[in-house]
């Protein structure tokens, strides 16, 4: 019978590769950025990454087919994909935290040292003004020119102004949530890739219920009528259940009317009278036993 695919399969697999490709992306992006895009690292990056996003349902197949040793292989391969993977897309994050973070102390330090040189230059300037004069002048002028700049440094700000709320509300340090704060992101698009995948790729379970049942027969008198009258009509063949029956009817009728009022089945009534012989294996398939039925109901 056709299985089809289970929507949150397809899913998982669609959300997964999203997720992946978006990982895969920013890394090469980010190792080009350094190394450039012909450089056999960026290449390697992506390679690892999409075999690490795949390895799960092979090794969970390898497991499931009996065969640990390649499960364990895979599994390894997996671990040592996902630090490569995962290290890239920390540095990067962390990487370009960092350089946020350093451009807004720059600007902090700029708006400093102008603010700074205006107060300098207001102290010259009362000190150069007691008395009139080109000094006096000169001093205004680089008052005016310290005002000037310390207008365009813009205000001292917070170096990360989301890190410091954060922090405030869970009570710990600012900056021990700029510091994990930037593993958040690859760790999301790394695992998450690779769960989706391993969730949409996984092999399917074997499912009995979807494989169609057909119920077992009750074999009546009338039913064993119908077979005698077929064989009758046409020489059954040996060993089908019309020669079985028409045997018993010849050489044990006693027992053949046992099986007509449903006592026995066919298989049965041919172990009991030596007809068959019991099966040298025994199993719960083979067994003489298992081929007895209730009363009213024939096998």
């Amino acid at each position: 019978m056709t299985q089809t695919t289970p929507v949150w399969k397809i899913a998982a697999t669609t959300g997964g590769s999203a997720l992946t490709g978006a990982a895969v992306w920013l890394n090469a992006t980010h190792i080009a950025h350094t190394e450039g895009w012909g450089s056999p690292l960026v290449v390697a990056g992506i390679i690892v990454t999409l075999c690490a996003a795949v390895t799960p349902p092979f090794a969970e197949r390898a497991a499931k087919t009996a065969q640990p040793a390649k499960a364990v292989l895979l599994w390894t391969f997996f671990a040592l994909a996902v630090s490569f993977s995962l290290s890239a897309s920390i540095d990067r994050s962390s990487g370009y935290a960092s350089g946020k973070v350093a451009t807004v102390e720059q600007a902090n330090e700029g708006a400093k040292l102008a603010k700074e040189a205006y107060e300098a230059a207001k102290q010259t300037q009362q000190d150069e003004c007691k008395k009139r004069g080109a000094r006096c002048r000169a001093a205004g002028d680089a008052v005016t020119a310290a005002r000037s700049a310390l207008a365009t440094a813009g205000p001292v700000q917070s170096a990360d102004p989301g890190a410091d709320r954060l922090a405030a509300v869970l009570g710990i340090q600012s900056s021990t949530v700029q510091l994990y704060v930037p593993l958040l992101l690859p760790l999301g698009l790394e695992l998450g890739g690779f769960i989706f995948l391993a969730a949409g790729l996984a092999p399917r379970r074997r499912e009995d219920a979807d494989e169609p049942v057909v119920a077992p027969v009750a074999k009546t008198s009338e039913t064993v009528a119908k077979i005698k009258a077929d064989a009758v009509a046409t020489p059954p063949k040996r060993g089908t259940k019309a020669y079985y029956l028409a045997r018993l009817e010849r050489d044990h009728p006693a027992v053949a009317a046992r099986v007509a009022a449903g006592e026995l089945s066919v298989y049965a009534a041919c172990i009991e009278t030596g007809i068959r012989k019991t099966p040298a294996k025994a199993s719960k398939w083979t067994k003489a036993d298992a081929y007895a039925t209730p009363a009213g109901v024939t096998g």
